[in-house]
């Protein structure tokens, strides 16, 4: 394997990242359908397969920023914050990146932040089944349920957690202020801001190449459209 840096179907770069391809294939989803390993994930779209173009580069700077999986609960949750502008597919490559690396992490949780009150909202909501299933999901205060997913991550470590669409400076406050109560895990941002604490590590996202959009229009319309020899 490592004289083809190939397993079936999947490049690889190391045997962490061979060994995390393994862990999300259909091993570990016999595993959790046999409640024998619990995976919470709640990523609002499926992965667009060999649809998600030219962007290996990028999701190999995402990964080598936020190191290896936390082990230890306590442990610094490195930051990475996707910055562009919009439309440009921050929200996709954060989502693409925690698919290709579910089986890596405790929980996978998306949470929409483009405001103060939504954070709280929607870290609220991740007490519910489709998120963490915590008992805290029969209550009605948002700050009790917020701070009951809080505590989870805490005594869970080895987490991934998105902050989807942090666009304003009220929103980037509270996150910031989120970001200090957080560990054990990793977090990714998507954001049109540049202006972060130095713990946040900055990675700039930009349009798709030509010969990128080129190649998905063609996969994307196969069998859909008349073939001409000169489509490309």
């Amino acid at each position: 394997l490592r004289s083809v840096e190939r397993y079936p179907g999947v490049a690889f770069t190391g045997h962490e990242h061979l060994a995390a391809e393994v862990l999300r294939s259909f091993v570990l989803d016999l595993l959790v359908s046999a409640g024998l390993s619990k995976r919470p994930q709640t990523l609002p779209y499926a992965s667009l397969g060999s649809l998600f173009k030219g962007r290996q580069a990028l999701l190999e700077a995402i990964q080598t920023r936020l190191g290896p999986r936390a082990e230890q609960a306590g442990a610094v949750a490195p930051v990475v914050a996707l910055v562009g502008q919009g439309g440009v597919g921050k929200s996709r490559l954060a989502i693409e990146q925690a698919w290709r690396q579910l089986g890596r992490h405790s929980a996978v949780q998306f949470v929409l932040a483009d405001s103060p009150a939504a954070i709280e909202r929607n870290l609220a909501g991740l007490c519910g089944e489709r998120g963490l299933d915590l008992i805290e999901k029969a209550l009605t205060e948002q700050a009790v349920q917020a701070q009951a997913v809080l505590n989870w991550l805490a005594a869970h470590p080895g987490w991934l957690l998105i902050l989807d669409n942090v666009d304003n400076e009220h929103a980037a406050t509270a996150v910031e202020s989120l970001l200090s109560q957080l560990s054990g895990g990793q977090v990714l941002i998507t954001t049109r801001l540049w202006n972060w604490s130095g713990s946040v590590q900055m990675l700039e996202i930009d349009v798709l190449a030509p010969d990128d959009t080129a190649a998905f229009l063609l996969e994307r319309t196969e069998g859909k459209r008349r073939a001409a020899e000169d489509d490309i």
